[in-house]
């Protein structure tokens, strides 16, 4: 049944992307913010907002810098909030997907060409006006159960554009367990993925705002001071629940 209700979800979002040209900004954010929450609903997934009294994604426009576990991370983050993201190139080749991701702004990116990064930090500050921004600088997708090494080069676009940065860190959870069910690693597929969350209920994403920051004068200190927020919250649930 939950796969039935996601082709149909899929097939309405795809007709509302060819259409989102026509819809004023706040419409089109209205609906990615419902087309998530739905999608998140028919794989049962409950979204808990952890520390909320911290910060809010409302106050102002962000560099949102989150860890990454799975392709869920983008749809979990715009159930909150709609965001421009900033993801790898491949992800838009990714059937229907890929098309969807492209036309609700996306920034696409090849990491391993300088001239690209300076392409995407300077449209970043075209972004900026409009709606915060969600980087993932690991790099690519891990099991959650630990930070990788940050890469700097992306937080240029919050020091060129004066915006504080928000460190946002995502875990899956399972009756009260770390669950490592939505993981997106190495050569799965997305279709295999889609499949195994598709056979479980019950997964709660849980996010964690972390407090902002905003006075690092380059973007390796900035990097530096974002993985070690991230690095701190992680140990804290590591000293309060069996990971």
């Amino acid at each position: 049944m939950k796969l039935i209700l996601l082709f149909i979800h899929v097939l309405t979002a795809v007709i509302l992307a060819s259409l989102f040209w026509m819809f004023p900004r706040k419409f089109r954010d209205s609906l990615v913010r419902w087309w998530a929450r739905r999608l998140l609903h028919i794989f049962k997934i409950r979204v808990v907002i952890e520390n909320p009294h911290r910060t809010s994604l409302d106050q102002q426009n962000y560099l949102v810098a989150a860890n990454h576990i799975s392709w869920l991370d983008i749809h979990i983050l715009n159930s909150i909030k709609p965001l421009t993201f900033v993801a790898k190139s491949e992800v838009g080749s990714w059937p229907v997907f890929g098309y969807l991701a492209r036309q609700i702004g996306t920034l696409f990116i090849v990491r391993e060409r300088v001239s690209d990064i300076k392409r995407v930090i300077k449209e970043m500050q075209a972004q900026f006006v409009h709606r915060s921004i969600c980087i993932f600088p690991e790099g690519t997708s891990s099991d959650g159960r630990s930070i990788l090494p940050l890469k700097s080069n992306l937080f240029q676009g919050a020091i060129d554009a004066n915006r504080p940065v928000l460190p946002v860190l995502i875990q899956f959870r399972q009756q009260g367990r770390y669950s490592d069910v939505p993981i997106f690693v190495g050569d799965m597929g997305l279709l295999s993925s889609i499949r195994r969350i598709s056979s479980h209920d019950n997964l709660e994403a849980h996010i964690y705002l972390i407090q902002p920051i905003n006075n690092e004068s380059n973007r390796r200190q900035l990097c530096a001071a974002v993985e070690n927020s991230l690095l701190k919250q992680m140990a804290c649930l590591r000293d309060n629940e069996n990971m």
